[in-house]
């Protein structure tokens, strides 16, 4: 397939006015792919700077990632959070980091492209309702000699009302990276 090609100026603008993937795939005529590499040759050139690109809203039909750009910035809780497997409250890890698109987990047994049905519960005084979404594992690793595995997660499903107590989550309990 040859190359698509754009007006840069008016992508630009349209990035920095806080069009969504999905408008700027379909305005322009792009995949998924075609998007993050618009979005890598972009910040390769210095046209686009990755604080351009952070906080964006985005569909989560098709997140996308920019290679060596992070699209948000890691939000450190200030208290730990604990998340369980939807199926299974005994099945319990911490929340390390979290953004509007995954999070870091300390404690869960999981191999990469797992997919899970994650709860969070935050505490009743933080006036945050539990909420469950869909997560898909990236990656994993193990962090101290006991063996504690650490994942990374992609939210591939979360409602509306999920994502406003997610977004509440991240504002109240955490620090910005």
């Amino acid at each position: 397939m040859a190359n698509r090609r754009i007006k840069i100026r008016s992508f630009v603008e349209d990035v920095q006015s806080g069009a969504t993937d999905a408008q700027l795939k379909n305005k322009y005529k792009l995949t998924s792919v075609g998007l993050r590499k618009a979005f890598t040759k972009l910040v390769d050139a210095e046209i686009l700077v990755p604080s351009d690109l952070q906080g964006r809203p985005t569909t989560y039909e098709s997140p996308i990632a920019v290679e060596g750009v992070r699209l948000l910035a890691r939000n450190y809780l200030a208290f730990p959070v604990p998340v369980y497997e939807a199926q299974s409250l005994l099945v319990q890890g911490y929340i390390d980091d979290i953004t509007e698109r995954g999070l870091q987990i300390s404690g869960f047994d999981v191999q990469p492209e797992e997919i899970k049905n994650l709860l969070i519960r935050p505490d009743e005084f933080y006036d945050i309702y539990p909420f469950v979404f869909e997560a898909r594992c990236l990656w994993i690793r193990r962090e101290d000699p006991d063996g504690e595995q650490v994942a990374g997660f992609e939210i591939t499903d979360i409602s509306e009302l999920g994502m406003e107590q997610l977004c509440k989550l991240i504002s109240v309990l955490t620090i910005r990276e």
